[in-house]
């Protein structure tokens, strides 16, 4: 981590997601960076996302990875997704304090499903490469 890097704070630019479902809240907070069509979504590694090795817990990072693969599925629609499939690979850890940061590329978008892949990283190095399916679920208003 960067010495002028806050060890609370995000990145600058970054902005808290608001209502979100409970599982993020209870481990977050998550911020994202939307810019140009591309969204970015982080967390600071605080004392309850290590693990006994002290590096963020895999479980958690592969849930940032997810959680920013709907994400960019829905961005900018009143759409919600479900997840079909997810694949991941532990590159490196990402460690306490560090900005965990996910973004993720649109590979294909059908009418019913989003196909994506994308990098998790810690203070920009790599940590985790994912890709996966979601299902895009239309809003029910008329």
């Amino acid at each position: 981590m960067s010495q002028n890097a806050n060890p609370i704070n995000p990145p600058e630019g970054y902005k808290p997601f608001r209502d979100v479902i409970p599982a993020i809240t209870h481990v977050g907070p998550f911020y994202y960076l939307s810019r140009d069509g591309q969204l970015r979504v982080g967390f600071r590694a605080d004392d309850y996302h290590i693990n006994a090795s002290g590096s963020v817990h895999g479980g958690l990072m592969m849930m940032l990875a997810d959680f920013t693969l709907c994400s960019l599925a829905i961005h900018g629609t009143d759409e919600g997704c479900a997840t079909i499939s997810f694949n991941s690979e532990f590159v490196a850890p990402a460690m306490h304090r560090q900005w965990v940061d996910a973004s993720a590329e649109i590979l294909r978008r059908t009418g019913s499903m989003v196909f994506l892949r994308g990098s998790v990283t810690g203070d920009g190095e790599l940590a985790l490469n994912f890709s996966g399916t979601v299902r895009r679920i239309r809003s029910k208003k008329n």
